[in-house]
């Protein structure tokens, strides 16, 4: 089993995160092992705050950014129905995933994609909470596509 040293909380957490293994204490000596998984995982982007139909387009697009990367997600979004969707053109959608979709006034746009344990339903709101690798693929008919997979699981967006 691989040992990680808690000379770092941080790193012990990063390690674990991308691993997916427990965590053991061990010697001071193994510092180096810790760092290296970190530097492979590379910097770790942070994304908070609220999505909503004026700001969904610049979140997502943002952490398509960070394609292939690790990133942290801890966002409430706005829900939206077919019915604001020809006011707002922003949707969500749960379907075996939260889906949130936008477009821009060229009819290109951008939809993302956060699996079941990624994301909870809070009263009004949904909440993305989560360590996640950002994946993106696309365009399709002009919409690009950023799925949140979550590390060690198997199924991809």
């Amino acid at each position: 089993m691989p040992h990680y040293p808690l000379i770092r909380p941080g790193l012990a957490a990063l390690a674990a995160a991308v691993a997916g293994a427990v965590l053991y204490a061990a010697p001071a000596t193994a510092a180096p092992a810790a760092e290296r998984v970190a530097a492979r995982a590379g910097p770790i982007t942070r994304f908070t705050g609220t999505v909503n139909a004026d700001n969904a387009g610049r979140f997502i697009s943002a952490i398509a950014d960070a394609d292939g990367r690790i990133v942290t997600v801890r966002a409430s979004v706005e829900p939206a129905t077919e019915k604001d969707w020809a006011a707002s053109r922003y949707l969500t959608i749960v379907d075996d995933g939260l889906v949130v979709s936008v477009k821009d006034e060229s009819d290109g746009g951008w939809e993302m994609v956060i699996p079941p344990g990624g994301f909870r339903r809070e009263k009004e709101r949904f909440v993305i909470d989560g360590v996640f690798i950002a994946r993106l693929s696309g365009p399709l008919q002009g919409v690009f596509s950023v799925g949140l997979e979550i590390p060690g699981h198997d199924k991809a967006f």
